[in-house]
Order: structure tokens, then sequence, then C-alpha cells
């Protein structure tokens, strides 16, 4: 009953870790998307401009990938995504 109890824990905690790891990379694109936004408006040259709106986009490109990414190697996000053996989906 206990060993039970414990792998059913583990499970719980691995399909959560597994569903936010794409989460993480979407906060972190937003983030330096929002920081190159910033800077970029409020540099006060035209390379810098470009060189911070250049990081706005790569960040951007970094939070639509986060998502897309997944969706484009077969995995689902979600911590209710368990196809039908049980197994969850995008482990190996």
């Amino acid at each position: 009953m206990m060993a039970a109890l414990i792998s059913a824990s583990a499970f719980e905690a691995y399909r959560v870790a597994i569903w936010l790891a794409p989460d993480a990379c979407l906060m972190a694109g937003c983030a330096l998307s929002l920081l190159g936004l910033y800077r970029g408006y409020s540099a006060p040259t035209s390379v810098r401009k470009l060189w911070w709106y250049t990081v706005m986009h790569v960040g951007a490109l970094m939070g639509f990938m986060a998502k897309s990414a997944c969706r484009l190697v077969g995995a689902r996000s979600g911590p209710d995504s368990i196809d039908r053996l049980g197994a969850v989906a995008g482990a190996s």
C-alpha cells in the first residue's frame, strides 16, 4: 500500500514537471521579448535600437516555439496528456 502511494506521488510530480517544461520556455521568451521592447524603445542610437529589437524578436520566437515545438514532435502538453495505454505522452 505504501509503495503504491509513493509511486503515485512520484508519477504525479513527473506529470507536472513535463507539463511545466514548455511553459518555462514560454515565460523566459516573453520576459526576453519585453526586455528587448523596452530597451529598444528607450535606446538613444539606431544601432542600439536595432540590437534590442533583434533581442525582442528572438524572445518572441522562443515564446512561439516553446509551445509549437511540442506539437511538432508529437508531444502533448498538459497534466491530462495520457494516452490510452496509460503512458505519459511524449515520454520515452
